[in-house]
């Protein structure tokens, strides 16, 4: 697996190949051709608009366990999982930038928070025997523990029990559930609060940029929260 920078298409992709070999180590080469193969034998790039997937530098790929891929878009300090259907499964930004940790919620500037490429070591990684591996606090500055802890009891519950549709959408989405809907939050991967609506069960984001952003529902007194992708 290899991470195809695209520096002259200015669209990234997330490639794997198996280029044939005439022994161990040694790659079959044709002269005036190069070398094989001629496409990949899989391939990931943006599904909606390529060249919003792009890094000029770095980056990586990784085939995980489960099937998933981790991919780190290296000078955007982005990090993100994709399933086997190519949806993404969850998104992190990079919030260490060259001269300061960024606050929940602040953008980075261009190129300010590179990354030369993210890896997953299993549990059991030789490397962690005998390390203290307790999570710590976020990264970030200010960050609001609440927004980030969407699995706790009272939320896995609720959001359950609502349903927002469409998913993906263009303008609006909205909320079906037989709960009262106090107030609607919708927020971007950074953590801020972009929009929000109370005492309604549909909220407009035909504003917001193509992306990934995370709902926060409150009803019956409690939080649900629920992931969306604005086309």
């Amino acid at each position: 697996m290899i991470f195809n920078n695209g520096t002259t298409s200015a669209a990234s992709s997330i490639d794997i190949i198996t280029p044939p070999t005439s022994s161990a180590g040694v790659y079959t080469y044709v002269e005036s051709t190069g070398y094989d193969p001629i496409a990949a034998e899989w391939q990931y790039i943006d599904p909606n608009n390529p060249t919003d997937f792009f890094s000029g530098i770095m980056s990586s790929g990784q085939r995980l366990p489960n099937g998933n891929t981790l991919i780190c878009d290296g000078d955007s300090g982005y990090f993100f999982e994709i399933d086997t259907n190519n949806n993404k499964v969850w998104e992190y930004v990079n919030p260490i930038a060259t001269n300061e940790t960024l606050t929940q919620g602040d953008t980075p500037a261009t190129g300010d928070n590179i990354v030369f490429r993210a890896i997953r070591f299993a549990e059991d990684f030789s490397g962690f025997t005998g390390r203290d591996l307790t999570p710590g606090d976020p990264i970030e500055l200010n960050f609001d523990i609440d927004f980030c802890n969407i699995l706790s009891v009272d939320e896995y519950d609720i959001s359950n029990e609502i349903q927002l549709f469409p998913n993906p959408t263009n303008n609006t989405i909205t909320a079906n559930s037989n709960l009262t809907i106090d107030k609607l939050e919708v927020y971007d991967v950074y953590g801020k609060l972009l929009t929000s609506t109370e005492e309604s069960k549909s909220i407009r984001i035909e504003h917001l940029a193509s992306g990934m952003y995370f709902v926060k529902i409150y009803a019956a007194n409690k939080i649900g929260t629920k992931k969306i992708i604005k086309k």
